[in-house]
């Protein structure tokens, strides 16, 4: 059923982006002075994925854009494993394949083979997000000072640690997160284009493509995360997630050295070369995406975008549960959503069309993470909806997937309807095809078993 509706929303793509085309017209011509104009954004562009180095990426030919999840201990090891990376400066990066061979995957090879899959119509750039995000497991032990090692139930909150080093700084300054953009620096000069042969390379026997294979570097994830999202938290439960001033911090290291004056260090020569993702000019870079758009994170937004001006993306998540923001007990269809934005309650597309309208006009718009799982034991599953319930006089019973299927492609709809630039289903495919499987592991596009 997930390879159905894949295929459905492949091959309906052409009938939306004519559909689009024709509504646009109309309210040019009939509307003008009564409803704002959005630019036209052709379906095949604004549709995308969420996706992980081991998805079957040649199914992405149902949308136009891809947000790749890309783990800072691929690229540089475990140091709970023997022979990771040294720290920054020392720091050795790998993607041909991982450090450690924590991947198989080629990355050189990988991103090319994303793009050839999707199937934007006119991209400007190259339709690939990487979102670079989670702790090296030497910062963890560098900043909690132990060689404590997470069990498997601690792993995921240690990983959201925010990635102090080098230390004696505190978490407000930029300075903090040097060795963070130290790692996105080499990435964009591997992947991004054009090298710059200005800066120190710390892998220089892998490629330096002269066009760029990605298209835009996010910087961290979700930073607005607490203790509170996780069950078990480790030893440093304080490290979780970022305050607004933090990932201010983090974000103006990440960009530009924090206006150039957060030098790279090449091994015994401090002070050696620029960092920042804005050196590379056919890659830009993207706010970390919040996980919802009430008023705390809409706020928090604004605090990013005052400390960082020149961040070129803000980007949301939401997901439709009524619950603005955290988890409900089960999803909802997009019509239905609602939650308090700005002293009122709005439903879901009026609360994108503030946020486009009123808060951010001039800025690219992205939700970069919206689904809905299908398996009845996760709080964001897509019910079945009994017969003679549907609309249209359907007299048979939509299971999950069913469901699933009709709310991503209105959950589409109702955000390129509201002006926003970009929409991310969260996945491409299932994390899990347990019986048990819980919350965001069944969101998928298609099963956990699929191969295409």
């Amino acid at each position: 059923m997930k390879k159905l509706i894949q295929d459905v929303v492949h091959l309906n793509i052409r009938v939306i982006n004519t559909v689009w085309w024709t509504v646009s017209s109309f309210l040019y011509f009939t509307l003008f002075y009564s409803f704002p104009l959005f630019a036209q954004v052709k379906m095949s562009d604004f549709m995308g994925a969420n996706i992980k180095r081991e998805d079957p990426v040649e199914a992405l030919n149902c949308v136009g854009f891809a947000r790749e999840f890309h783990d800072w201990v691929i690229d540089e090891g475990n140091a709970y494993q023997q022979g990771a990376s040294p720290l920054y400066p020392n720091n050795v990066c790998a993607w041909n394949p991982g450090y450690q061979f924590q991947t198989f995957e080629k990355f050189h090879e990988f991103y090319p083979r994303v793009s050839a899959s999707l199937s934007p119509s006119n991209p400007t750039g190259v339709p690939i997000c990487v979102t670079m995000t989670t702790t090296l497991p030497s910062i963890v032990q560098e900043v909690c000072n132990s060689n404590w090692i997470p069990t498997p139930e601690e792993a995921a909150a240690v990983s959201e640690y925010k990635p102090l080093y080098p230390g004696g700084f505190a978490r407000t300054d930029p300075r903090s997160y040097e060795y963070y953009a130290d790692w996105l620096t080499q990435f964009g000069l591997h992947f991004g284009g054009s090298p710059n042969t200005t800066i120190y390379d710390k892998q220089p026997n892998e490629p330096k493509p002269q066009d760029a294979i990605i298209g835009y570097i996010e910087a961290w994830n979700e930073p607005d995360k607490t203790a509170a999202w996780y069950a078990a938290d480790g030893q440093c439960p304080d490290l979780i997630g970022f305050t607004k001033d933090e990932y201010v911090a983090l974000a103006k290291t990440a960009y530009d050295g924090n206006g150039n004056s957060i030098l790279g260090d090449e091994p015994g020569t401090p002070d050696s070369y620029m960092l920042g993702v804005s050196r590379f000019p056919n890659v830009k870079m993207v706010m970390a995406g919040l996980s919802d758009f009430d008023d705390d994170n809409i706020s928090y937004a604004d605090a990013i975008l005052a400390g960082q001006s020149g961040l070129d993306v803000v980007n949301f998540h939401h997901y439709c549960d009524g619950v603005w923001p955290g988890v409900g007990t089960i999803g909802i269809s997009p019509e239905a959503d609602a939650g308090m934005v700005a002293g009122q309650t709005r439903t879901f597309k009026q609360a994108l069309r503030y946020l486009h309208l009123d808060k951010y006009p001039d800025k690219e718009l992205w939700l970069s993470e919206f689904g809905w799982d299908t398996n009845e034991n996760s709080p964001q599953r897509a019910p079945k909806i009994p017969a003679n319930n549907l609309s249209g006089g359907i007299n048979e019973e939509a299971d999950n997937q069913e469901v699933q299927g009709c709310w991503i492609v209105r959950g589409y709809l109702e955000t390129r309807a509201a002006g926003w630039d970009k929409a991310m289903v969260f996945f491409l495919r299932d994390d899990s095809s347990l019986p048990e499987a819980g919350l965001f592991q069944s969101s998928g596009l298609l099963r956990a078993c699929s191969k295409s």
